[in-house]
């Protein structure tokens, strides 16, 4: 069965998180890497909740998701991919062109450029709250 990667920091598992899961399901099985505490401080993002609220939130969604921890970088990416054996890592496409997603295809990662789901986005429910 393929397995694939859904990066992301996740501080609020809404819809488009869900499918992003759900499309992964279609034709294998999820795997979450949730970004850790360094990884947050890394991309700079101010008012996230803590790793392991974060982790319950998701847990909460679908319990019998793996989540393994992880920091930001392409490099980190790139070594759950391999260690992992996935068949692919699935990115929004906010993240098209970026150069992490450019390094990874460099690295033959097979990345999955996905739709966002219009209206929502933890930015968008962040300013909301």
């Amino acid at each position: 069965m393929k397995k694939y990667l859904i990066p992301g920091v996740h501080d609020f598992f809404h819809k488009g998180h869900q499918n992003l899961v759900n499309h992964a399901r279609q034709t294998g099985t999820p795997l979450i890497a949730l970004i850790n505490e360094e990884g947050v401080r890394l991309k700079q993002k101010q008012n996230v909740s803590h790793y392991s609220k974060r982790y319950q939130m998701i847990k909460d969604f679908d319990h019998s998701l793996e989540i393994i921890e992880t920091n930001s970088t392409p490099e980190s990416y790139l070594k759950i991919y391999n260690d992992n054996e996935l068949d692919g890592i699935i990115f929004g496409n906010d993240h098209e062109g970026t150069d992490k997603v450019n390094f990874l295809r460099q690295n033959n990662v097979n990345v999955i450029i996905l739709p966002r789901t219009a209206g929502i986005s933890s930015t968008i429910i962040r300013e909301k709250a």
